[in-house]
């Protein structure tokens, strides 16, 4: 059955409340999701079209999330809507330590990693008893969470330039914060380039911690001592 029919179909055997907005909103939302077997709830967020939160939670634990950014398709040229989605998570609460940070000649804080902001930046230190990688930064968010994956920003400079910016970064899970596991895929090399970047694993993994390891002076771009972040977070 096409998608078109199922609407027919499910329109005649639902009730009259979806001739209303947010019902009709509602409606079209579990038909999609049904007929894909995936929750389209992105596509409807990127649309600004709101659905009722209980069903979307149900959808949620249903179907496996969409992962195409469908909404940049062209039909024009018929081009976009193939590139992977992925949902960075809220960080409130959230905790970040280093093994060195910057903070007596700049605000190079680790704690500047989990603010929101681009422009603010985590750096190691320099100013006194400047030490060579390892450079380690391990987050704690506090509940165990399902993640697939890290999402990392260089330090930018300037329109499109990066400072400091990191090459290869190891990630490893934990439970306890104790014990530790290197996932699927680590090491993994960034782009020397401003913006996010998702450092994806082959599944979702379930930790309360992560920790990035940037572990030698080959492992930063220009083989430097030091090095530089602004963001990171965790994916699902």
């Amino acid at each position: 059955m096409g998608f078109y029919a199922l609407l027919i179909q499910k329109s005649q055997e639902s009730c009259s409340g979806i001739y209303q907005r947010p019902a009709k909103r509602d409606f079209f939302y579990e038909a999609i999701c049904d007929f894909t077997q995936k929750d389209w709830l992105p596509f409807f967020q990127q649309w600004g079209i709101a659905v009722s939160t209980n069903l979307a939670a149900r959808m949620a634990a249903q179907y496996p999330m969409m992962r195409q950014k469908v909404w940049e398709y062209n039909p024009i040229t018929q081009t976009g809507g193939d590139a992977p989605y992925y949902i960075p998570l809220t960080r409130t609460g959230w905790t970040i330590t280093a093994s060195t940070e910057e903070t007596a000649q700049e605000s190079g804080a680790a704690t500047n990693l989990l603010d929101g902001s681009l422009t603010t930046y985590w750096h190691s230190r320099w100013s006194s008893n400047a030490g060579a990688p390892p450079h380690v930064l391990t987050v704690d968010m506090k509940t165990a969470q399902s993640i697939l994956g890290v999402q990392i920003a260089q330090r930018p400079n300037g329109a499109t330039g990066t400072s400091r910016p990191v090459k290869n970064v190891r990630v490893e899970i934990s439970e306890n914060g104790t014990t530790w596991t290197e996932v699927a895929g680590s090491p993994f090399t960034l782009q020397n380039a401003q913006g996010l970047q998702n450092l994806v694993l082959p599944s979702f993994v379930t930790a309360r911690y992560f920790r990035l390891t940037i572990p030698t002076t080959a492992d930063v771009y220009g083989g430097d001592n030091l090095a530089a972040l602004s963001e990171v977070n965790a994916i699902r």
